[in-house]
């Protein structure tokens, strides 16, 4: 009888210990969907970010971004319209949906695509260029997705002042595994993403690591749903470049 009731005993405080984990892991997801959702009323702004080459010492670059989302009939999703200056190196990247501009302010040249140019795969697919468009922060304001499955998931903390989540993805590359780990934290002051941090490793066996990759991105400066960032002007890069630069294409 003993036996019978201790059986019960266990299978019902499993229960409840199973019940409070399910429980646990609804909050989370539901806490980290909050969060990872909150740019999706972010249609047009102005950001600044830092970004730091944490392999290479002191090695540190700032942009300066703009962007404006515009609807087109022949697209399902928005596209996003960008004006990106590069602070350290003095170029300046602008994107339209018509239009691709890189100008080079310190060596004074610049180069124009259009759709009816012969390199139509700039305005096709702005996002392959330049890098900093593929960045955490940059690309969870610019394109305002940011997909977690629970799998990826390796943990979410919440404190009094921020929200961080650390996502891991796998996957094969050649004979390698390739190990891709992002955290991003939220100031739950603000709301805003603050800082980002992308580390890519390569796996040859489970004992041999190489770090490939491992850059941290601050939020300097943000403000967002202006209405002086919808002006066009912002992203004709035609009102950027002086007489005496040199077209270079």
């Amino acid at each position: 009888m003993k036996r019978i009731f201790f059986t019960y005993c266990n299978i019902f405080i499993i229960s409840i210990l199973l019940a409070q984990n399910t429980q646990t892991e609804k909050m989370n997801i539901d806490v980290i969907e909050h969060y990872t959702s909150l740019n999706k009323n972010i249609l047009s702004g102005e950001i600044h970010i830092k970004v730091n080459d944490m392999m290479r010492k002191n090695h540190s670059a700032q942009y300066q971004i703009l962007f404006c989302q515009v609807t087109s009939i022949k697209h399902l999703e928005p596209i996003v319209q960008y004006n990106i200056l590069s602070i350290k190196d003095s170029i300046q990247y602008i994107f339209n949906q018509h239009t691709w501009f890189v100008i080079n302010h310190k060596k004074k040249t610049y180069s124009v695509e259009n759709k009816e140019s012969w390199c139509k795969i700039s305005c096709l697919f702005p996002y392959l260029w330049p890098e900093i468009l593929l960045d955490n922060m940059s690309s969870y304001y610019l394109q305002e997705k940011l997909f977690v499955t629970k799998h990826e998931i390796l943990s979410a903390d919440e404190t009094p002042a921020v929200f961080s989540l650390i996502r891991q993805i796998c996957f094969p590359a050649h004979q390698n595994i390739t190990r891709i780990t992002q955290t991003y934290i939220w100031d739950k002051e603000t709301s805003l993403l603050s800082k980002s941090r992308m580390q890519i490793m390569e796996y040859k066996r489970k004992d041999i690591s190489k770090v490939i990759s491992d850059k941290e991105t601050t939020l300097l400066k943000a403000s967002f749903n202006k209405e002086e960032y919808s002006n066009f002007n912002l992203y004709d890069g035609a009102h950027y470049i002086q007489t005496w630069y040199k077209q270079t294409n």
